[in-house]
């Protein structure tokens, strides 16, 4: 991945191909922080991400060990109906849905036996 990479979250014909991020900042083998396409236009002018973000970041234990630790951070929105959709709609979905994901990584990590794949 490079930074302004594509990171689609389904196939791109699926919802009209608008369900993918953007790779905005990469350190490589320790952090990608990725944001909304046009969030990633308003951090270029205002340094700001208004719609949210997420970040994945490598934190080494020891030789042999690493902690993936997810974040994220809601849209700024301001507007009662969003908010209240945030809460009650996306927040519980999102955290199934992240959770499915860490535990997915977690076992092809520890399936792999410190090899690729």
């Amino acid at each position: 991945r490079s930074e302004g990479d594509t990171v689609w979250l389904t196939t791109p014909e699926r919802y009209g191909g608008k369900a993918r991020l953007v790779v905005q900042r990469l350190i490589p083998e320790r952090a990608m922080i990725l944001v909304l396409p046009d969030d990633a236009e308003a951090i270029k002018k205002t340094g700001r991400s208004p719609g949210g973000s997420w970040g994945f970041v490598l934190e080494p234990i020891d030789e042999h060990s690493t902690r993936l630790i997810v974040c994220s951070r809601g849209s700024e929105s301001r507007k009662l109906m969003r908010r209240f959709f945030e809460q009650t709609i996306f927040d519980p979905a999102h955290f199934i849905m992240e959770r499915r994901m860490m535990l997915g990584i977690k076992k092809r990590a520890e399936n792999s036996n410190g090899k690729s794949g």
